[in-house]
């Protein structure tokens, strides 16, 4: 099944000569009858060029990376230190 989706995010991401600034991302909705990008400018707020740039586009290729060097999130954190920094942050963040 990870298989098949990672595949399927492949096919379905931007890719456009005439708008590179595009090209690599993934739109907010897929035409599986035509397979191509949707996008509509009738959704409030939405253009047809949207795409959520803020969290989808950064965990897609983040994952894809991590399954072509065969590593999961654990093997990447597991020796971090960062736990370290947590009781200034607190204080900082949350006095």
């Amino acid at each position: 099944m990870a298989d098949r989706l990672a595949e399927f995010l492949i096919r379905i991401q931007i890719t456009s000569e005439a708008h590179p600034k595009l090209d690599g991302g993934w739109f907010r909705a897929f035409d599986y009858e035509r397979w191509d990008y949707w996008g509509s400018n009738a959704d409030h707020g939405w253009g047809a060029w949207s795409i959520e740039v803020g969290w989808t586009q950064a965990w897609i290729p983040t994952v894809l990376a991590m399954r072509e060097l065969k590593l999961n999130l654990w093997d990447l954190t597991g020796r971090s230190r960062i736990a370290r920094h947590w009781e200034k942050t607190r204080r900082e963040m949350l006095p």
